[in-house]
This record gives C-alpha cells, structure tokens and sequence, in this order.
C-alpha cells in the first residue's frame, strides 16, 4: 500500500495532528465480517461509521475502550446479541445509532453517559 493511513478512503485525521486518526466513515461500503476488536487501540478516535454493511456477530466489548468516541453510528448490519454492558465507559459519547440490526435483549444501564443526547 505504501500510503499513510490518512490517505486512505474514510479515514480523517486531525488537522494539527496528521497521524492521528480521529474520523472514519465506511458508510454503505459493503464491508462483510465482524466489527475489528483492533479499532479499539484507535484511542483518538471520536467518529466510527460503519453504518449499512453486511457486518454481523457481536459488538466487541473492546470498543468501550475507546474513550474518545462521540459519535457511533453501526445500524443497518446484522449484527446480534446484546449491547455490552461495558458501553457504560464511553463517557464522551454524543450519539449512539444501533437500529436495524438484528439486536436482543435490554439496554444496559448508560448512567455515566451524561453527554449523550441521541441514543437510536
């Protein structure tokens, strides 16, 4: 590949930062699989579109790990099983889009999310 990964399709970087990751978007880009447990060593990252794909299995645990998150969107998959519990770390998280999935059980408690203002 040889490019850095800001170059890359649905990855943005921080303007005064260039190396650091703090958007990516692959929004309707047919992705197939699960959910990286890996996109949790993006610490910076505050976006993750990974909306209307064929992506399915669980919602890694490891995703809470992502204290910088504000912004999830992953509906429109088929992904199943629960919301983790562990979610509740997420404590910058704004918006949080799940719907069209293929989702069981209850909502955890997301007490320690104050910011969160959009939960679908």
């Amino acid at each position: 590949l040889g490019t850095h990964e800001c170059g890359w399709y649905g990855v943005k970087c921080d303007e005064e930062y260039k190396d650091v990751i703090r958007g990516i978007d692959l929004n309707g880009t047919n992705l197939n699989g699960t959910i990286p447990k890996v996109l949790s060593k993006l610490k910076a990252l505050r976006s993750l579109n990974l909306s209307g794909n064929n992506l399915v299995g669980t919602i890694p645990k490891e995703l809470a790990n992502m204290w910088s998150l504000q912004y999830l969107n992953i509906e429109g998959n088929k992904l199943t099983g629960t919301l983790p519990s562990s979610f509740d770390l997420l404590e910058s998280l704004e918006s949080l889009i799940l719907r069209n999935n293929m989702l069981t059980g209850s909502i955890p408690s997301l007490a320690n999310l104050t910011s969160l203002y959009h939960l679908d």
